[in-house]
């Protein structure tokens, strides 16, 4: 079994060699980007740098978070032009697919916000969903006409399960190529849903990424695998009974690489157990 490591534990600083030549040193030779403010940007300058680097450390990019700029609610206006621009650039680097929030299908005339402003695109899909079959539809144009831009650069885009509705992301994707759209299973966001097992197994035939890390069940912390309640041997066995071949990539906030590099022989010989 393959490993990879999102950059996230990274994200409070400036994406820089140091970070790649960590990662390397840790054992990693694959990584999934995240575009995000302060970290990286995905701009001119920075990708010369970054495939510069890339290739110093003999580190290959499988995958990439989507711009957070997509994700706040702030430029829904914007967020089709955000996107082909991150499509563009992951196929640029080589990489696999883009990884997406159902958020960025948030009307913006029927937003949630809080009295100091803050939006909540994610919530307000949530709410719309429950109301009538016009965000289902919404989500389910949005992910096709984005997996045709993703074919004709010959990447995919991959829809992350969430907090809530998880259970229903392969009716989400049902108009979309499936040779350029599928699930990035997180395996935190599930266990908050409902229970990451379960999904694993239900969501395991349209699963193109992972996003590996636990909890208590309760709160998205983003802590490494096994020191939550994640029934792991559940989660891959239910990715293995899919047909999953990618990488299982870490995606944690807290601890260090070191914390998630000694994980890896326990979490392949649960693979190898898996039937």
């Amino acid at each position: 079994m393959k490993f990879a490591t999102c950059m996230t534990l990274f994200l409070k600083e400036r994406l820089c060699d140091d970070h790649f030549r960590q990662v390397r040193e840790h054992g990693f030779d694959t990584v999934e980007l995240c575009i995000y403010p302060g970290h990286f940007h995905g701009t001119d300058e920075e990708v010369v740098w970054l495939k510069k680097s890339l290739r110093e450390h003999e580190i290959n990019v499988h995958s990439m978070h989507c711009s957070f700029d997509a994700l706040t609610g702030e430029h829904l206006d914007k967020t089709e032009q955000i996107l082909h621009s991150n499509l563009r650039l992951l196929a640029d680097l080589g990489g696999r697919y883009l990884v997406v929030h159902y958020a960025i299908f948030a009307d913006p005339d029927d937003l949630i916000v809080d009295e100091k402003g803050k939006r909540y695109p994610g919530f307000s899909v949530a709410r719309a969903l429950k109301r009538g079959p016009e965000m289902l539809e919404r989500i389910k144009e949005g992910m096709a006409s984005y997996a045709e831009y993703a074919r004709r650069h010959g990447v995919a885009v991959a829809l992350e399960t969430d907090l809530q509705n998880s259970e229903r992301l392969i009716e989400f994707i049902s108009d979309a190529d499936p040779s350029a759209c599928g699930i990035c299973f997180d395996s935190g966001h599930a266990q908050v849903n409902s229970d990451a097992a379960q999904l694993a197994r239900l969501l395991g035939p349209r699963v193109i990424g992972t996003h590996l890390h636990d909890n208590d069940g309760k709160e998205d912390q983003h802590k490494p695998p096994f020191s939550g309640t994640i029934d792991w041997q559940g989660v891959l066995a239910g990715l293995k009974a899919g047909g999953y071949a990618g990488p299982l990539t870490y995606e944690t906030l807290t601890g260090s690489l070191s914390d998630i590099t000694v994980l890896n022989d326990r979490l392949s010989r649960l693979w190898e157990d898996a039937c």
